[in-house]
């Protein structure tokens, strides 16, 4: 229960504790000035009443006139009571006067009553006896009542005001590195990279960091292991395919070479889809390529998947360069193609729009094509919305193929109409001089 209320973030949880602290750094200021205030303040307004009665006493025992002394007490503001202008004792004070008490008449070694007036005027009423008479001084609060002392309040300020700044700033120092960290990785475009240790790191931050690399140079080094693999595996299939071909076009029966020819063209065609699922994710070493001729890579998918298939290219001058390499972007395009002939209908345009970070690559053809959830659904591997079309040479890994090159190159696959109403299905890349 208790984890499920703490903030999910690292810096949710420390601006938590930070202020947390606060609170506590709060509440022990408070304690220690009603401690101040319970001691030394106190024992100074005890001090402050016992001078004042001793100077009362003192003027009355020179004078020995009680008038003459309340004339003296009146212009120093002090009213001096006698006789039934004494209020009687309080029956219940307050501790804090209770306190007073006590201590001013240990201090005068007789007793000392104190009544508080809270109406106006407010005044305390000290009573005390002189030679055997009762007399009372009425002391306006304001005057004797003693405010918090100035080096104390300093302190208070200073704490209120440095503590948030500490934690502002411990939190941009403890945040930074992770940030850093952050920024790295959500900068890598989908292929795992080495990061650097931010500085200033502290201990925690620089075994994170070290634990993604040895992740990373693992990774790296199951890619190099994979694509060796795939190049063997591909060499291994496709001799003996190619051999077959030759054997069945040498064959004198024409209408069964031309069945092996084509099982043996759709048997080629599925493992050259599964090999380029297997490459989809590739990371390498660096940083994903530039693919800088983007009109001259269309044309060569254009001749490889579309030939004697009449599909035009539609590019207009000056097309800047993209991210990624140029055998992903000419496999994607190679396999929308594919699709198109297979599943549209002609014309079959290939078409490259600009706009503005980035770049638009569409394949245009006239037949009916796919909703948005059905390009969902196409993007999953081995899924054929069709099932009656899997002998074809089609395992349902084109689109996903198209989806992974995309989405390791920091694109996206869309859908959608060409001004001509016609289907049109092809990705948006970033553009190589915003990368």
């Amino acid at each position: 229960m208790f984890r499920r209320m703490l903030p999910a973030s690292f810096g949710s949880r420390l601006a938590l504790v930070f202020a947390l602290l606060f609170v506590l750094a709060t509440a022990s200021a408070l304690l220690l000035w009603r401690a101040h205030r319970g001691g030394t303040v106190e024992h100074a307004a005890a001090e402050l009443l016992v001078g004042q009665i001793r100077l009362a006493q003192a003027l009355a025992d020179s004078h020995g006139d009680v008038a003459h002394l309340r004339t003296v007490l009146a212009g120093q503001g002090t009213r001096l009571l006698s006789g039934s202008d004494i209020p009687s004792p309080a029956r219940l004070n307050t501790p804090l006067l209770q306190r007073l008490e006590a201590a001013m008449s240990a201090s005068l070694g007789a007793p000392v009553n104190l009544t508080l007036r809270a109406l106006p005027p407010r005044e305390l009423v000290v009573s005390f006896v002189w030679r055997d008479t009762p007399l009372a001084l009425a002391l306006p609060l304001n005057d004797w009542e003693p405010a918090l002392p100035a080096p104390a309040l300093g302190w208070l300020l200073l704490l209120f005001g440095v503590t948030p700044l500490a934690a502002v700033l411990a939190f941009m120092l403890l945040q930074r590195p992770l940030r850093a960290v952050v920024r790295g990785i959500g900068e890598q475009g989908g292929r795992p990279l080495r990061v650097a240790v931010p500085r200033h790191a502290d201990e925690d931050v620089v075994r994170l960091v070290q634990a993604y690399n040895s992740m990373v140079d693992q990774l790296a080094a199951r890619d190099r292991e994979r694509e060796q693999m795939l190049a063997g595996v591909s060499h291994d299939i496709r001799a003996p395919l190619a051999r077959l071909r030759m054997r069945a076009s040498l064959s004198e029966e024409a209408e069964l070479a031309d069945g092996i020819i084509r099982d043996v063209a759709s048997l080629d065609r599925i493992t050259r889809q599964f090999i380029d699922f297997a490459r989809v994710g590739g990371r390498g070493d660096g940083p994903p390529g530039l693919c800088g001729d983007l009109p001259a890579v269309l044309r060569r998918a254009i001749e490889q998947a579309g030939a004697g298939h009449g599909i035009s290219l539609c590019a207009p001058d000056g097309v800047p360069a993209v991210r990624g390499d140029a055998a992903d972007v000419e496999r994607i395009v190679g396999n929308l193609i594919d699709n198109a002939i297979e599943y549209g209908r002609p014309p079959i345009v290939v078409t490259v729009e600009m706009a503005g970070d980035s770049v638009r690559l569409w394949v245009s053809d006239g037949g009916e094509g796919l909703g948005a959830n059905a390009l969902r659904r196409a993007c999953q591997p081995f899924v054929r919305l069709d099932p009656a079309r899997g002998g074809s040479g089609h395992c349902g890994l084109g689109l996903s193929i198209v989806s992974g090159l995309a989405t390791g190159m920091g694109g996206r696959v869309e859908v959608g109409r060409d001004p001509c109403g016609r289907f049109r299905i092809g990705v948006i890349l970033q553009q190589a001089r915003h990368v």
